[in-house]
């Protein structure tokens, strides 16, 4: 009876402990959003646009597909963070991304090719990755690996909502069914956001 009486009280302090811990972390990431103004992010995450650049530029050649022929601004940054629990869901940008690595834990970033369907695995912050660039096109994730990680992200030319595409699930199941686990982990069960939805999101 002793033996079962001290099973309950662990467990009943191991619980109580974990309730702290998640209080205690929700309190950091709180924190953080608040020292560095982050939003909530449409993709997930939190995020603050730091830089838009006044210059308009107009790409040539065939990638001036991607853009409707239209001039874009010059470049865009914002700093981005992932906390524990949370992901980026896999979306795409017509432009490159630059992701720098800024502070916690590191950083996984998967990268899906738009037509092999090779799949990349970069660990940003992790030995002497601090920054890695996502071309144009490609679909990509990430996860925190730890508590919480801050980073930074460009794009070059600037992000504008037009060139961002946050694909459903069933979409990527059916383009890419060899990667069918990761899809499924790293996309929204409810159904994907109004264009108006994300547009306001990436506005504020």
């Amino acid at each position: 009876m002793k033996t079962v009486k001290m099973k309950i009280l662990t467990s009943y302090k191991f619980c109580g402990f974990l309730k702290t811990l998640r209080t205690r972390k929700q309190k950091l990431y709180q924190a953080l959003a608040q020292r560095y103004h982050l939003e909530a992010h449409p993709e997930g995450g939190f995020y603050k646009q730091t830089y838009r650049s006044n210059d308009l530029v107009r790409v040539e050649g065939e990638a001036s597909a991607r853009y409707q022929g239209e001039a874009r601004t010059a470049g865009t940054s914002i700093i981005y963070m992932l906390t524990e629990g949370d992901f980026s869901a896999w979306h795409t940008v017509q432009s490159d991304e630059t992701w720098h690595f800024h502070k916690g834990a590191p950083l996984l970033l998967r990268i899906i090719h738009p037509h092999t369907g090779e799949l990349q695995e970069i660990i940003l912050g992790g030995k002497d990755i601090l920054q890695y660039n996502v071309p144009a096109q490609h679909i990509f994730s990430a996860e925190t690996l730890g508590d919480y990680t801050i980073v930074g992200c460009t794009v070059c030319p600037g992000f504008d909502f037009k060139d961002f595409y946050l694909p459903s699930r069933e979409k990527l199941l059916a383009q890419f069914p060899q990667h069918k686990e990761l899809i499924k982990k790293f996309t929204r069960e409810a159904a994907v956001q109004s264009e108006a939805a994300i547009k306001e999101g990436f506005s504020k």
